[in-house]
């Protein structure tokens, strides 16, 4: 995991590091699908990557969710399958698995949820896993769309994957069962729950998630750096104060 490393060899040295990665909704990965550019989103936060790093977004206004045009759908109250989401090997964001690597990890969590449950399973390895291969006793999704394999699935289960960010938008209860999830305060994480997923309110979730993402005329303007270390974008409650609310 060399760029795990990096950021901590950065915080070992005291150094404060901004880390840029893909964003979570309308993000980077679409450029390479012909999307316009200024369009696209990248994440950026300090110290760390994804749900380990400081967004300094806490009870943030809607003004950048709204303008993503992104509907929360409805919690979905029905569903047939558990989709089980797989991650990169050697990705950063599993560094935590420590020796044990995505696909093993998978396999283990297909034992533990049929602890809980008699749901069929679909497993979907990540779509850069450059060798996939299934896991014995469940269907294996081969190079459909996320979207599809969300359809008609009861809950979406995974380390801590960006495809829980769009089945949380999506409406589909989600399972983050690693540390650094961006759907940390709208998962569960407690197999045993399986039938009864928590589905709390996601509103501000999305108000939060939308500024830990910006396009890249955004950053070169010097709004993420204005939000992140100048401190100069207003939190929700900053807003009430100064309305009296």
């Amino acid at each position: 995991y060399p760029c795990d490393r990096i950021i901590e060899d950065y915080k070992a040295r005291g150094v404060p590091t901004i880390v840029v990665d893909m964003g979570y909704v309308r993000r980077g990965n679409l450029v390479a699908a012909g999307k316009d550019p200024a369009s696209v989103y990248w994440s950026a936060g300090i110290g760390g990557l994804n749900g380990n790093a400081d967004h300094k977004n806490s009870l943030m206004l809607g003004d950048r969710w709204d303008a993503l045009d992104t509907p929360l759908l409805p919690w979905r109250k029905s569903g047939s399958h558990i989709l089980l989401c797989s991650q990169v090997p050697n990705d950063a964001a599993v560094a935590a698995l420590g020796d044990v690597n995505p696909r093993q990890w998978a396999a283990q969590a297909v034992s533990r949820i049929k602890e809980v449950t008699d749901r069929p399973i679909l497993y979907r390895p990540h779509p850069d896993d450059p060798t996939p291969r299934g896991i014995k006793g469940v269907e294996f999704s081969r190079g459909t769309l996320l979207s599809e394999d969300l359809h008609d699935a009861w809950v979406t289960v995974a380390w801590n994957s960006n495809s829980l960010v769009a089945s949380v938008i999506g409406g589909v209860p989600v399972f983050a069962l690693g540390p650094g999830s961006m759907v940390e305060s709208v998962a569960n994480k407690r197999l045993e729950n399986m039938e009864n997923p928590v589905m709390p309110d996601r509103q501000q979730w999305a108000h939060d998630l939308a500024y830990c993402q910006w396009t890249v005329p955004e950053l070169e303007a010097g709004l993420a750096w204005r939000h992140l270390i100048l401190g100069q974008t207003r939190s929700a409650d900053a807003a009430a104060m100064e309305t009296g609310d």
